[in-house]
């Protein structure tokens, strides 16, 4: 038999848009551009044959129509939804695809991924390192480690917060300190990493020296690279967490300087709303919860002394 049925992904869009009571809101929770969820109302609307929405300046209102649907639809997309995580259930294998990017996996992810093997050895974590954000969309990640400012109601999803302070080798600390003042590293080498560029001037600014141009740069384009410069006593390079917590760079590396400087940004876990029942997926997001509290127990992540760390 061929089924009169819409476009699901205008049937969700829809569905999102009128329990939320927002397209912006329906947009963030499907990962769609709030035109993208617009453009999928109207082919439903145009499907149907009646307007779903009556739309006005800041508000977003449904119909006698919008309303008959939505109720209907909420029966039939929760049985769809209870199929589907049966289904789901024998058919799930514990495979997880983790999405981060580059020097995250390579400096903080993949050296502990051991623990969790040893922890979970049945588990199977496959690690993508796109330099944009997950599509989960698309179903190919099932979990992602973000950076993005921080957020007011994120405490859950919380690994660390971002701060920076300029770090080098004990070797370059005996050979060109002591660093008494902040002004002291300018005309010695800073190591630039070109994923974050503006990482030296935010902490210039945060020192009062916003208006000074240090003459002597060494750039590298991944984090691991800088840090590895710094370690071989090529100058000075940005200390972050969770990099500095972790061997070598730990004990291979100290900050010398006292000042610590917010970013404003953090690491969150972000789970996809299809994933959030899985118990692996609950599994793998408390693992990583835990490690990450275990690494910093409280918000300041340097002492700021000259210790090695």
């Amino acid at each position: 038999m061929n089924r009169k049925l819409p476009p699901f992904a205008a049937i969700r869009a829809f569905e999102a848009a009128a329990r939320l009571g927002s397209m912006q809101s329906a947009s963030e929770e499907l990962y769609l551009t709030p035109s993208a969820i617009s453009h999928q109302v109207k082919a439903l609307e145009v499907f149907i044959g009646a307007a779903l929405f009556e739309r006005k300046p800041g508000r977003l209102t449904l119909t006698a129509v919008g309303t008959t649907y939505q109720n209907d639809l909420r029966e039939s997309l929760n049985l769809i939804e209870a199929a589907t995580e049966r289904a789901s259930r024998r058919g799930e294998t514990d495979h997880i695809t983790v999405h981060m990017f580059n020097s995250l996996a390579e400096l903080w992810f993949v050296p502990m991924l051991k623990d969790f093997h040893d922890e979970y050895p049945d588990m199977q974590i496959s690690v993508i390192c796109e330099p944009v954000g997950a599509d989960f969309a698309s179903g190919i990640a099932d979990i992602s480690v973000v950076y993005d400012r921080i957020r007011s109601d994120g405490e859950d999803r919380l690994l660390f917060i971002d701060e920076i302070t300029p770090c080098c080798s004990e070797q370059f600390l005996k050979d060109h300190g002591p660093f008494e003042t902040l002004e002291s590293i300018i005309d010695l080498p800073l190591i630039w990493c070109e994923s974050d560029p503006d990482e030296w001037l935010s902490w210039f600014e945060h020192a009062g020296l916003g208006d000074v141009e240090p003459h002597r740069w060494i750039s590298f384009d991944q984090r691991a690279r800088a840090l590895q410069a710094a370690r071989e006593g090529l100058g000075f390079a940005m200390a972050r967490r969770p990099y500095m917590e972790l061997d070598p760079y730990r004990t291979q590396l100290i900050q010398p300087l006292e000042l610590v400087a917010p970013t404003g940004c953090a690491y969150y876990v972000d789970v996809p709303q299809r994933a959030e029942h899985l118990a692996k997926i609950k599994i793998f997001k408390n693992w990583l919860m835990r490690v990450s509290r275990s690494l910093f127990p409280s918000a300041a992540i340097f002492p700021g002394d000259a210790q090695p760390h």
